[in-house]
């Protein structure tokens, strides 16, 4: 017999690391089933209990009290960096880097002079950065950059928006992004940045479109393609356009 204070001549030998092996069969006519684990036996309802542990276990997500994938549109944010998060009953305590905390607005926003307040009404922008804005002198705007959403619309590159905030076009910018905007007299809008391409028809840095339709103005070509000794991403960029009677001056990254 083989146990505590036994000779260990005839004993099995217990393997430094355990195997577990499962068994069929009716050994003893008690058991349907045996687990054997270092020598130790369990028993059936030891084993039900294991298989309920394991079915728990591979419950799909789906099944699962799972948080809402997307974020809540309408929550208050803050304008930096948030490092801990802490929550305890109705009340989450957040830290960081950030000074303000505030409604979401977007990556743009139409304010009141007085005072600062968002206008609830305007479009959130969203999918990127706004780098340059222009008033049509109607109440709209001008809005372009790297976002890819206006509201609940698929738009990108540059924007113009209705006093109500609807999309009136959207112009496709390739190759970079437009940095500046200038609103001509002549009912033409003035483009400049890193850009290559405006509406599929190769542009380089400079471009101008009719502010009504947004068709580009194919008249109206001039080029910034000099070879840039630094090679950074913002080489040979357009930052800056005014307008002065016919002149338009230029100001940037490039020469």
């Amino acid at each position: 017999m083989c146990g505590p204070g036994s000779p260990t001549t005839g004993c099995p030998t217990v393997s430094a690391r355990p195997r577990l092996r499962f068994t069929r069969g009716f050994p003893n006519r008690k058991e349907s089933l045996l687990l054997r684990f270092t020598g130790r036996r369990l028993t059936c309802s030891n084993v039900v209990a294991g298989i309920a542990l394991l079915a728990a276990l591979l419950v799909p997500a789906s099944a699962l009290a799972l948080p809402p994938s997307t974020p809540d549109p309408d929550a208050w944010v803050p304008n930096n960096v948030v490092t801990s998060v802490l929550h305890h009953g109705t009340t989450t305590w957040v830290g960081g880097l950030f000074d303000s905390w505030g409604p979401f607005t977007g990556q743009a926003a139409s304010v009141a002079l007085a005072g600062g307040a968002p206008d609830p009404g305007f479009p959130r922008v969203l999918g990127g950065f706004v780098y340059a804005a222009a008033d049509d002198g109607a109440g709209g705007s001008y809005l372009a950059g790297s976002f890819s959403q206006i509201g609940t619309q698929a738009a990108s590159g540059v924007v113009h928006l209705s006093a109500t905030g609807q999309v009136l076009f959207s112009v496709p910018i390739d190759g970079g992004y437009v940095r500046s905007l200038a609103l001509g007299p002549d009912g033409v809008l003035y483009l400049g940045g890193s850009f290559t391409l405006v509406g599929g028809v190769v542009r380089r840095r400079l471009a101008a479109i009719n502010a009504t339709t947004g068709a580009l103005v194919t008249t109206w070509k001039p080029c910034i393609d000099e070879i840039s000794e630094s090679g950074d991403f913002d080489s040979n960029t357009v930052f800056a356009l005014g307008l002065s009677g016919s002149t338009l001056y230029v100001g940037g990254d490039f020469g």
